[in-house]
């Protein structure tokens, strides 16, 4: 991933663009933008955000105002009042509302803010403008990003309490090897020679456990910073993690499809919606997939090309790209494949749901059984031998 900065129409821009430099300037030069600087993204930098059921809102009251007959600035200075303060928001809404008054087009606003709005969103507002539909064009908008908010709440609700449980039990046995056990090793110098093999063991965890849970920490950060700057090279090994691989694609064809159906539903081109989801995916793979459907459409292959293309779809989806035999057909159909991949994607982690709570309450277990040895043991038998701590 790259990030690009481009001229277009006299203003600039910043994109992130997911590929090399090279593939970045090819991109955005058959789009007519003049590249004016690329640079890597900084593992450290966290993207800007927005409340989705405030962005939901936003587009629909938008959309309402406008179908009421009020104009772009007029209805901004209705809808940023009923915002809270504190929302992230109010700032890009008045940019964007400033964009407006200057005569540009909602969607040149949005491209500023690309990283909270997304591409997909900004081709449907695109096409909105060019057919002159921008309010029905909102509308389905909203109707996207809840969908994409519902499918975000549903993954959370299922693994916050493993996770909560697992934070505790972590949080236990770090406070208990970094505090209360030096405590009672205090204690024990007190009891002039009255050592053991559990105040020896007490000894020992209260130096190998934080230590390893530092490890442990240290680790999973390198993690994601190496992800992040070698992104492309390492997902050729997490994809043949099966359980990787499901979550990885389910997720990814479930948001591809439910956009391109979104998409088509504006009357966006079929090249242009695949181009859409190529340049706003967020795994190298996914990506080349559906670059490689968009040279198959071009070359009027039809989407029996496209089924080629998408490799990683199972034959039952592979059929029902093959029988499209028109535009209205195939957003029907992407509908249908978006609906079947949620479902396959929320059955995994259903599936997963029970390991995860095993594994879970297992190394909580664990976490008892050695605080009890390096805790509760060496406390009574300090206690039996009349040392307190």
């Amino acid at each position: 991933m790259v990030i690009v900065r481009y001229l277009q129409s006299g203003a600039e821009h910043e994109t992130e663009f997911m590929g090399t430099e090279a593939e970045a300037r090819s991109f955005l030069a058959k789009e007519g933008k003049v590249v004016i600087g690329i640079k890597k993204p900084s593992p450290f930098t966290f993207k800007r955000s927005a409340r989705e059921d405030e962005v939901v809102a936003v587009f629909t009251a938008l959309g309402d105002l406008l179908a009421s007959g009020k104009n772009l600035t007029h209805a901004f200075n209705d809808i940023i009042p009923s915002l809270s303060k504190s929302s992230n928001l109010v700032p890009m809404l008045r940019r964007i509302q400033e964009l407006v008054g200057q005569g540009r087009p909602l969607s040149q606003g949005l491209t500023e803010y690309k990283q909270v709005f997304g591409p997909t969103v900004i081709g449907m507002v695109v096409a909105g403008e060019n057919a002159g539909k921008l309010p029905e064009t909102l509308a389905t908008m909203a109707e996207h990003v809840m969908q994409m908010a519902e499918m975000k709440k549903e993954m959370v609700k299922k693994m916050v309490m493993p996770a909560v449980m697992f934070s505790f039990g972590i949080l236990s046995l770090f406070s208990n090897a970094k505090f209360v056990m030096p405590r009672l090793l205090a204690g024990q110098a007190k009891g002039a020679g009255h050592a053991s093999v559990y105040l020896s063991l007490m000894k020992t965890l209260s130096v190998v456990i934080p230590a390893g849970i530092g490890i442990v920490v240290a680790l999973v950060i390198a993690g994601v910073i190496l992800f992040k700057l070698y992104q492309e090279e390492l997902e050729k090994y997490l994809v043949r993690v099966p359980v990787l691989r499901d979550f990885i694609f389910y997720r990814s064809y479930f948001v591809a499809f439910s956009s391109l159906a979104n998409l088509l539903s504006v009357n966006v081109a079929p090249v242009t919606a695949f181009g859409i989801i190529a340049n706003s995916a967020n795994f190298y793979t996914v990506k080349k997939q559906f670059e490689a459907a968009i040279v198959q459409l071009k070359a009027g292959a039809g989407f029996s090309g496209v089924a080629d293309a998408l490799t990683s779809l199972s034959s039952v989806e592979k059929g029902m790209l093959q029988a499209a035999v028109s535009v209205d057909r195939i957003e029907f159909i992407c509908k249908r494949i978006s609906k079947r991949y949620y479902g396959l994607y929320m059955a995994r982690m259903q599936s997963l749901g029970p390991k995860v709570y095993v594994a879970v309450s297992t190394m909580v277990v664990g976490i008892i059984i050695l605080m009890f040895l390096g805790v509760v043991l060496p406390y009574m038998k300090m206690s039996g031998a009349g040392v307190h701590p």
